[in-house]
């Protein structure tokens, strides 16, 4: 037997502030796949009604948390929406920088808008880091400061080796946190916006066309799990915060460092049933069994054509996407400059306007509007960025045909390749 720990405290009258103790059972620690040897593992299991601590591995080990960081960002919204800073039905504002962001995304366009509710659902199904941004930017008017923000009230709710740096959970080394902080996380949701919380079960959401399925594959599949996100980028591998209720009683889990997505959820099964195991609970449909109900695709038909069916129905997950999207950014190491000009709101226009005039096999296109220095002072470039020379060819040939000067810029470093470009479009949009 041993002793683990979970701390809370905070400012506001409302945190629980206590050291809550548990003596681990070492069984619910025995399961322990392959995977687990690697450095960005972590587990921890808690009862959320009490806050014991019911197994624990690493829970203190400082990770990334990749977009398990959307928690803390849909945290900050329901304590906007309860303050009233945001309504649901509010439009949120895309800036060019929202637009830029790499998928997971909604494709949302520099300029345009969608209420508080559809990025909260945007957030919640599709991990879309567009609508993160632009949620951090309507609360904080930037997403560093909004980064701030999110670091000072995760410190508040006792996540002491947590720091944010985004709102999306992108790679950035100094972004941190650990397995313990996610559980704190995900108590101090579960208590402070329980009607809010309703929103991580949502299983799809339809936006402008397309439907949005809910990449948390244990949603409908382990008995009681309602919520509540999913992450992954190199540098964490795959991760996961689950909140399983059965009779009455809540387990929170959560998993750092899956070597693949169906490893982490397999380990995560196995972490929920040992937590309901050591609080008397069993799975409804098999009151006698050493497992309960684990995943709805491990019933009759054989593991490969249920993924099959399972991709064609749904797509790639939010956290394979987001790895095709790191994986294949060396091929799309080209931007289409629009200009240089003296303020950033001119160059954001400009990048706006770019957006409006692109053809459809440019979809991957994001926008770029960077701060550089010149014979002339400080101006702000804009660009579009995120593509492959042949799209890059095909923007510039659109734009060019629209009256759009512009120029195809090759970033250091990447094979040659030739794109034609009208060659005057630095000089002829700067301002």
């Amino acid at each position: 037997m041993r002793l683990e720990k979970l701390r809370f405290f905070s400012g506001c009258a409302y945190v629980l502030a206590a050291f809550l103790w548990l003596a681990v059972p070492a069984a619910a620690a025995a399961f322990l796949p392959a995977f687990t040897a690697d450095p960005r593992y972590g587990s921890i299991v808690v009862d959320a009604g009490s806050g014991r601590v019911l197994a624990a591995n690493n829970a203190d080990q400082v990770l990334h948390p990749a977009s398990l960081t959307k928690i803390m960002t849909l945290y900050m919204t329901f304590d906007a929406l309860k303050r009233g800073q945001l309504s649901l039905q509010q439009p949120i504002g895309i800036s060019a920088r929202a637009a830029s962001m790499t998928p997971s995304k909604l494709g949302l366009r520099p300029g345009g808008s969608l209420t508080t509710e559809q990025a909260i659902l945007g957030l919640v199904t599709k991990s879309a880091n567009d609508a993160a941004v632009a949620l951090a930017e309507a609360m904080e008017g930037s997403e560093a400061d909004f980064a701030l923000a999110m670091t000072q009230r995760a410190r508040a709710l006792g996540m002491s080796q947590t720091t944010f740096t985004n709102a999306s959970g992108l790679p950035d080394p100094r972004q941190v946190t650990s397995p313990r902080d996610m559980a704190m996380l995900a108590l101090a949701m579960l208590r402070d916006h329980p009607r809010q919380y309703r929103y991580f079960a949502t299983s799809e959401f339809g936006f402008r066309g397309q439907v949005h399925h809910n990449h948390n594959r244990l949603l409908g599949a382990y008995d009681g799990v309602d919520g509540i996100k999913t992450g992954f980028i190199n540098a964490s591998g795959f991760n996961m915060v689950a909140s399983a209720q059965r009779d009455g009683r809540r387990v929170i889990g959560v998993v750092f460092g899956g070597s693949t997505g169906r490893a982490r959820d397999t380990h995560m099964v196995s972490l929920l049933d040992d937590g309901f195991r050591g609080l008397g609970v069993r799975g409804p449909h098999a009151p006698d069994s050493e497992t309960p109900l684990i995943r709805a695709a491990e019933k009759a038909k054989p593991a490969a054509k249920t993924d099959t069916r399972a991709k064609a129905k749904h797509g790639p997950s939010a956290d394979e996407l987001e790895r095709q999207a790191i994986e294949a950014a060396g091929g799309r190491q080209w931007s289409v400059q629009v200009g240089i000009f003296k303020t950033q709101a001119q160059a954001e226009r400009a990048v706006a306007d770019a957006f409006r005039l692109a053809p459809k096999s440019t979809a991957t296109a994001a926008a770029d509007v960077a701060q550089i220095k010149t014979a002339e002072g400080r101006r702000f470039r804009a660009r579009l960025q995120n593509l492959s020379p042949a799209q890059a060819k095909s923007l510039c040939d659109e734009l060019k045909r629209q009256k759009q000067a512009c120029q195809a810029v090759q970033a250091p470093g990447t094979p040659k390749a030739t794109v034609a470009a009208d060659a005057s479009g630095f000089g002829a949009r700067t301002n």
